[in-house]
């Protein structure tokens, strides 16, 4: 039997594309990944320890689970499992994915099961979807908090209760955890001049918009930051008028967690160099930290001078695209959760990291579909000044604006204890591998004229290399149709690495053409170099 299913799903987060016989030469290789979960099958099938991981992975970002498969001392080896056994284990499975009482959803289909062999060894592979929104939690048994489980880097962990009351929170179909009304909070508690600039804003924005002539009571309800609910009479402040404008006594009042904070930090140095955060010296309210802290982050992007008819043009689509990251951290943190909104800004990357799991898978988020925002209030209140491009677009500016700035490619990760996710954003311009490549990194002479051999003592080295470097060799080899393993196997880099990483960009870049334009994820897809003038 053969099996070419890749894993380029379950392992979207390292960007890694295997077929699983690939999958399985690397780990008996001695490598190993976060994605992936082995479980002894010798004993009979592992229910103990398979429900849990399929628990984790569906309540985070899917996985692969493998029974034939054992480690030991960090090394991989096949059990020896006969094909009755994975059939009776394929059997026992599907009878208890079904059963209710031993896990809460069914996120499997046929397809989604692999029987397989490896060497004469058989086993089976498991592929399990991240669950949505509204299928989350995903639980063992029929406790939703004693038996919900999540993945970190150390494996599964067993989520707190307060984890699994916010899962539960966010199945709404329409959800919009912003629109609270805060009992108790009034005008009293806006800061005035927070509201005053954003009326500023938006009146230079849309100088005819109907709102601007209202009294600062009428907007705040037209912008959802003031509510009334129509059964109970309840009135006052939402969450999100309350993150957005509110004092920052008032707001730590209800959310004595709420912190914004940004740190910035200079080569060879540990310590901060530069920070700026809810210290009691400004209202720290999410349209002051807009206005104080987004200006810093932007600030080492050079400004162009350009006119596009009579109006001058005084940021590039890199300035949009860290706009958007710092909106895209207000707008979908979950102000529930014990964290803080977090940016870091170092010498090579700048992270954005906010509270909260994703709402969305990884692929969603920057290839667009599903739009499901956490706080659509805060997203309306950004999008009346301009902070926002588009609702709905996935991370398109962000990707768009770093690639036309020829930066790195963003990665967006999620972390546990506590949940937060974060964005990366790496801020190495080709010119800058270049200047790497020319001595500081690899200890190569000159990073553009690297050949082949010398490309592939770096990669024994575990050295870096950029990508000019390793377009460069792949170009020449492909002067005619190449395959990604070909072109794996004389370079040294993984195909997971060159699928990834450097193909898509080269594509972008014009120095590659894919033979199947059709199927570009295709096994059997081959590449050749575009001449270049």
């Amino acid at each position: 039997m053969t099996m070419d299913k890749n894993l380029d799903i379950v392992m979207a987060s390292e960007q890694k594309y295997y077929t699983i016989k690939e999958y399985l030469d690397y780990l008996i290789a001695g490598k190993e990944t976060s994605c992936v979960e082995f479980k002894y099958g010798k004993g009979g099938f592992p229910h103990k320890e398979f429900w849990p991981t399929y628990s984790s992975f569906a309540n985070t970002d899917g996985g692969v689970i493998i029974i034939g498969i054992k480690e030991k001392n960090g090394n991989f080896y096949p059990e020896g499992l006969s094909a009755d056994t994975v059939e009776q284990y394929e059997k026992i499975f599907w009878d208890s994915i079904n059963d209710p009482n031993q896990v809460s959803r069914k996120l499997m289909t046929n397809k989604d099961v692999i029987k397989d062999d490896y060497n004469g060894n058989y086993f089976l592979v498991f592929f399990v979807p991240r669950a949505s929104r509204e299928e989350r939690p995903v639980y063992v048994g029929q406790n939703p908090m004693r038996s919900t489980y999540r993945r970190n880097a150390s494996g599964d962990y067993l989520c707190k209760e307060w984890e699994v009351a916010i899962m539960l929170a966010e199945q709404r179909p329409k959800l919009a955890m912003d629109a609270e009304i805060l009992e108790g909070y009034t005008l009293d508690d806006v800061d005035k001049e927070s509201l005053r600039g954003f009326r500023q804003l938006f009146m230079n924005l849309k100088p005819t918009h109907p709102w601007i002539e209202d009294d600062d009571l009428t907007l705040l309800k037209h912008m959802k930051a003031y509510g009334k609910d129509r059964i109970s009479g309840k009135e006052g402040l939402t969450l999100a008028g309350l993150l957005m404008f509110g004092m920052y006594d008032a707001i730590t009042d209800t959310m004595p967690q709420f912190m914004i904070d940004y740190r910035e930090y200079t080569p060879g140095s540990e310590r901060w160099s530069d920070r700026i955060y809810s210290d009691g010296t400004w209202e720290s309210n999410l349209y002051q930290a807009y206005r104080k802290i987004l200006p810093r982050v932007q600030s080492f992007l050079p400004v162009p001078f350009k006119l596009e008819g009579n109006e001058r043009v005084e940021e590039t689509k890199a300035h949009k695209a860290l706009r958007e990251a710092f909106v895209n951290l207000c707008v979908h943190a979950s102000y529930q959760s014990d964290s803080k909104l977090l940016i870091l800004k170092y010498p090579d990357r700048i992270v954005f990291s906010n509270p909260g799991i994703m709402l969305v898978s990884k692929e969603q988020y920057f290839f667009g579909g599903e739009s499901i925002c956490r706080n659509p209030a805060l997203q309306t209140m950004f999008s009346m000044i301009g902070a926002v491009e588009k609702a709905g677009s996935g991370a398109d500016t962000i990707v768009q604006g770093w690639d036309d700035a020829k930066f790195g490619t963003p990665v967006i990760s999620e972390k546990s204890e506590p949940n937060k996710v974060e964005l990366t954003l790496p801020i190495i311009s080709d010119e800058n591998s270049n200047a790497e490549s020319n001595g500081t990194s690899n200890g190569t002479s000159n990073g553009t004229s690297i050949g082949l051999k010398e490309l592939r003592e770096l990669i024994s080295k575990k050295k870096k290399v950029p990508y000019q470097v390793s377009s460069k060799v792949i170009a020449e080899l492909c002067q005619d149709w190449t395959e990604t393993k070909e072109l794996a196997d004389k370079t040294g880099l993984s195909v997971s690495h060159i699928k990834g990483k450097i193909i898509p960009r080269m594509i972008a870049d014009g120095l590659l053409e894919p033979y199947d334009k059709e199927s570009p994820k295709s096994p059997e897809q081959k590449y050749r170099a575009i001449p270049q003038n």
